[in-house]
């Protein structure tokens, strides 16, 4: 790694886990959002009831020999960068399971930068209950590239990713039977994540966080925020003062959040 000009000290650290990018949470009360499905699934249904609790989604296996599964919606892509550190979890109630049926296969797969990793969590799922699913957001946790015999992702690669998701997918059959099977209570918590707001991109200008803070994340955000792009939408403005979570738009409150973090290291 890198010296920097300014490194961003455990405290600097936490007080900008703190001050993070808000932890997403999907619970489907109010529909689909955006979800999708992946597959050879079909009939896919959004139940007001039955869910972990209230609402949650649902699909049908076609029984194709297909594994299937639901796909997120918006709010779980694009730069999610301040969720390195933390966790993505799932509830998953399945209908069928079978020893060994697709177990070389993944339970989530998050797409971005060009790159695909994914994790796998052994043992049998108990089915026709809810089950609660966790995934730590860091390269050491059992992530791996394209295949779960694959490389370990680096941090970079791992940190590029939550850069640019385009995609995640969490799986929902594990079984040759024709399964009905539903996704429930959707996080991207934050609430341990390390991020610091002002570090953008790496010595190259390439928009991957290094854990410094220089003339390189300046410029990147520069040239991001005169161009309009989300990577410099870095904080909403309620009632006036920024605050750090995107709100789709680039404007001077994401400016002015980004000069006081970028002036203080972190």
């Amino acid at each position: 790694m890198r010296t920097r000009t300014r490194i961003a000290t455990p405290l600097a650290l936490a007080f900008c886990a703190a001050t993070a990018h808000a932890t997403v949470t999907e619970t489907f009360d109010t529909g689909f959002n955006g979800w999708t499905l992946y597959g050879d699934v079909t009939a896919f249904t959004h139940l007001t009831s039955g869910g972990n609790p209230g609402a949650c989604l649902q699909g049908h296996d076609l029984n194709d020999g297909i594994l299937w599964g639901f796909r997120a919606g918006p709010a779980f892509l694009g730069n999610k960068r301040c969720t390195y550190g933390g966790t993505i979890s799932w509830d998953l109630r399945i209908s069928h399971f079978a020893s060994g049926t697709g177990s070389t296969s993944p339970e989530i797969e998050i797409d971005g930068a060009g790159l695909t990793m994914v994790y796998n969590i052994p043992g049998t799922i108990p089915f026709g209950v809810w089950n609660s699913f966790s995934a730590p957001l860091t390269e050491t946790a059992g992530w791996r590239i394209n295949s779960i015999s694959g490389l370990v992702p680096t941090q970079a690669q791992f940190q590029a990713i939550l850069s640019d998701i385009t995609q995640i997918r969490i799986r929902a059959e594990f079984s040759s039977t024709a399964d009905t099977d539903q996704i429930d209570n959707v996080i991207l918590d934050t609430t341990n994540a390390t991020c610091c707001p002002a570090d953008l991109a790496n010595g190259a200008g390439v928009g991957i966080p290094d854990n410094g803070v220089d003339i390189a994340d300046l410029l990147f955000f520069l040239t991001a925020f005169e161009a309009g792009s989300s990577d410099a939408d870095l904080a909403g403005d309620t009632n006036g003062s920024g605050n750090a979570k995107p709100d789709g738009g680039v404007d001077i409150a994401d400016l002015l959040f980004f000069l006081e973090h970028f002036e203080a290291g972190c």
